[in-house]
């Protein structure tokens, strides 16, 4: 929300509050301008200048959200070498499928998804060398095939 004088601020509160039956936490709830940016829903919202000069509003993933879901799955694959791997790839497949519709309509999203990526196929690949013994280049070389040209850009389990 954003105030040029304090008026603006009880006006954004009322239409939330009254019009929209949103309440506001107001320990959590500050007024600040949209060109600083402010989390929103899970949501980093900042406004930025678009390719024709034009101010735009744009969504992005805060950085705490990816911390966050990598921290889980890193979690998950530091241990429970029991488990099937088609059953732990399914489980992985679910949560980052979640995880990137929330974020379907976000803005600039590439970057993130890849740092994401790249953390899933090195932990799944130490998972997997140390459930089944065996040095990390022997297990890529045995269970996982390069993407083929032009089908897809992942790595094959």
């Amino acid at each position: 929300m954003h105030t040029s004088a304090g008026g603006c601020h009880y006006e954004c509160r009322g239409f939330l509050e009254d019009r929209l039956k949103l309440t506001l936490n107001m320990e959590e709830t500050h007024i600040t301008h949209v060109n600083d940016g402010f989390n929103f829903l899970g949501h980093r919202i900042i406004r930025e200048r678009g390719a024709r000069g034009r101010m735009r509003p744009i969504s992005s993933i805060p950085w705490e959200k990816y911390r966050r879901i990598t921290e889980k799955l890193v979690k998950q694959l530091s241990g429970n070498y029991g488990m099937n791997k088609m059953d732990l790839v399914e489980s992985l497949n679910r949560q980052l499928v979640g995880w990137a519709s929330f974020y379907q309509y976000t803005d600039h999203t590439a970057t993130i998804y890849s740092k994401v990526d790249r953390t899933v196929f090195w932990k799944l690949g130490y998972w997997m060398a140390r459930k089944y013994k065996r040095g990390f280049r022997s297990l890529m070389r045995g269970y996982v095939r390069s993407p083929e040209k032009g089908k897809a850009k992942i790595w094959v389990l």
